[in-house]
């Protein structure tokens, strides 16, 4: 009967052995994911020492080694299932090492069984366990219902199948052990004991390949999609149209990549908060997904920035440009229905661009980056529209790229020089100058700032090009103050939005004001209304610290973009400045007339002087002499000259 029996208590054995390591493996694996149960380094730990034990066991002829080795897998089991009740926190760092002290124990038996026979304690006698044994397997029952009591109490805190699933396992091995004492050699509770384990290790090692299975799907959506809206993202949208290109060059049809760029959507996030921000954000990709087919690919790129890849359309350029051109419309007009955010009703619109591509085009990186263009080029154009990518975009785009490599090239090479056109008094007096940027440019010659300001302000080199006109102008006021008809001039300079709002430029102003000594009664910065579409109160903030140096604020585009009167009550100007588009028609608009009347009165109770630009002729001046404004500048006076001109005609005032 015993040799009959040894191969079938092998097999059960060294099943079960390998079982649990792979069960202990998987649940370190899982761990890092927050997978399996909350204590994965104890139970592997737990199932790897017994793993290793029963599998050296299976190998043993009935006998004292036989029956220790089985009884000390148990006990060392028990032993690390008990460690769950070692404070989490505390052994937070040491928890780790657990499954190597596990296999060192085992080992460390092993080796101690084979080398030194005589020490291993009597087992059996006839045929019964011996009181050691008993006492072993007992203490190991009892720690295993312990490690299940606090497993379940796991549970009820963290929810989690797997400790629950655990927590029995331990009972069971626990009521197990507990009874094997009381069992002979083959009889049914010896062979219960070892196929309760079994099938404890195989349901175990079903549970965590589960959770393995589910960590590659959740690490396989980390991936390749967007976490808040559920698209793909910009990693799959590019192996999705490295497919396509690969497909198109056998079928020849053409497909289309739309890039699209909600309109103000930072304003939407301030204003109304991050948490609704996402639900138009995912509002927005259930309408995208509802545009297209299940086949097309809609990803979020980033942001606000969304794809849609199209496959397919035609072989004919285009017939395939007529049905993107359908579809492209056709988001457009879902986008700009009304949004449900948190109660209330918004509206919102969208920019696209649209790029065609077909196998041989280009890299994918470039289609993208062509549809991107195409989008930013919709934007410019006003929003709320569709632009195709073409040949002259793209040679835009590249001008573009060169410029702002030269803009930075003219810094350092003293290409940038300031030019002055006079400002005057109601007596035609010169009382200062505004300090005007020019770009002359040693191949190119004269570049108009309405060339080089925009691209310097998007790549954010306008905070080195408005350090270098600060520096300049504050070097000029240093001259003038040196003599005495032109000590009181001011001069006014242009700080653009991006510019004032650096973290130091207060303390980088003062230090060149000091630097160069220079009166800050005789310098006047220019801002637009937008300094204040974010962070109002810093803005308030930092022109409060301007104004106690002494130097004067004046706003400038007044009427002209966001003009508020609440900013207008706010923002501690001393001037306003009217727009040269008034002056242009104030005698001849009559809504150009009301509006100068409206901006010179709007100064006069706000107690802040008022300077009209763009005067160009002698009747613009009698008007706005007639409704009060005092301060003028304009060809009318002067063109901008360079500072030895400007000089000569100061001389000649």
């Amino acid at each position: 009967m015993t040799l009959v029996n040894i191969p079938l208590h092998a097999a059960v054995e060294m099943g079960g052995a390998v079982v649990a390591i792979m069960v202990a493996y998987l649940l370190i694996q899982l761990d890092s994911s927050n997978k399996g149960s909350s204590l994965n380094f104890s139970i592997s730990s737990a199932l790897l020492a017994m793993g290793l034990l029963d599998g050296l066991h299976a190998l043993m002829l009935p006998g004292n080694y036989f029956v220790w080795l089985h009884s000390i897998a148990t006990a060392l089991g028990a032993l690390f299932f008990a460690s769950v009740w070692l404070p989490q926190e505390r052994f937070k760092s040491s928890i780790h090492y657990l499954p190597r002290l596990a296999a060192l124990s085992a080992t460390t038996v092993a080796v101690f069984t084979f080398f030194y026979p005589a020490q291993v304690p009597v087992m059996f006698l006839a045929g019964k366990f011996t009181p050691f044994s008993i006492c072993l397997h007992m203490t190991s029952g009892v720690l295993m219902l312990l490690a299940a009591i606090k497993l379940y109490s796991f549970q009820k805190i963290s929810n989690k199948s797997e400790d629950r699933f655990f927590s029995i396992q331990c009972l069971l091995f626990g009521i197990a052990s507990l009874l094997f004492t009381t069992s002979s050699l083959w009889d049914p509770l010896w062979w219960g004991w070892h196929f309760v384990r079994l099938i404890a290790y195989v349901s175990a090692l079903w549970l965590v390949v589960k959770n393995t299975r589910e960590m590659g799907e959740e690490i396989n959506k980390l991936a390749f999609y967007d976490a808040l809206t559920g698209l793909a993202n910009r990693r799959l949208l590019v192996d999705r149209l490295q497919m396509a290109l690969m497909t198109s060059s056998r079928n020849l049809q053409f497909g289309a990549i739309l890039f699209i760029d909600l309109d103000k959507f930072k304003t939407i996030n301030d204003t109304l908060g991050h948490k609704l921000g996402d639900m138009l954000l995912r509002e927005v990709a259930n309408r995208l997904k509802k545009c297209v087919r299940e086949v097309d690919t809609v990803a979020r790129i980033g942001g606000d920035e969304f794809a849609i890849f199209i496959e397919n359309l035609s072989e004919n350029q285009l017939e395939a440009s007529k049905k993107i051109a359908h579809i492209a419309e056709k988001v457009l007009a879902v986008l700009a229905e009304q949004y449900q955010l948190g109660g209330q009703d918004y509206h919102s619109s969208a920019s696209v661009g649209v790029n065609l591509c077909c196998a041989g085009d280009t890299s994918v990186d470039e289609l993208i980056n062509r549809a991107d263009m195409a989008m930013y080029k919709a934007k410019s154009l006003g929003r709320n529209r569709v632009r195709f990518f073409d040949i002259q975009l793209q040679q835009s785009v590249e001008t573009r790229a060169t410029i702002e490599l030269e803009i930075r090239h003219a810094i350092t090479h003293h290409q940038l020089e300031l030019y002055y056109q006079v400002q005057v008094d109601h007596e035609m007096k010169p009382i200062g100058s505004e300090a005007l940027l020019r770009w002359i440019h040693p191949e190119r010659g004269f570049i108009p700032p309405a060339e080089f300001i925009p691209i310097a302000e998007e790549s954010c080199l306008i905070n080195e090009v408005g350090d270098w006109v600060l520096e300049a102008a504050c070097k000029q006021l240093y001259l003038w103050q040196q003599r005495k008809e032109t000590r009181k001039l001011v001069l006014a300079v242009n700080i653009s939005a991006v510019q004032f709002k650096e973290l130091d430029f207060v303390k980088k102003l003062k230090r060149m004001m000091d630097r160069h000594e220079i009166n800050p009664l005789n310098l006047k910065l220019e801002l637009t209304e937008s300094v204040a579409l974010e962070d109002l109160e810093l803005v308030i903030s930092k022109m409060t610290e301007i104004k106690a140096m002494g130097v004067s604020l004046s706003l400038d585009d007044f009427g002209t973009g966001y003009s508020s009167l609440s900013y207008l009550k706010q923002l501690p100007f001393d001037q306003i400045k009217i727009d040269q588009q008034f002056v242009f028609n104030i005698a001849t608009d009559r809504g150009d007339e009301v509006m100068v009347k409206t901006i010179i009165g709007l100064a006069d109770n706000f107690k802040m002087s008022v300077i009209a630009e763009g005067v160009e002729t002698d009747l613009q001046l009698a008007y706005l002499k007639q409704y009060g404004c005092m301060l003028f500048q304009g060809y009318f006076f002067s063109e901008p000259l360079p500072i030895k001109s400007f000089e000569a005609l100061l001389e000649r005032s």
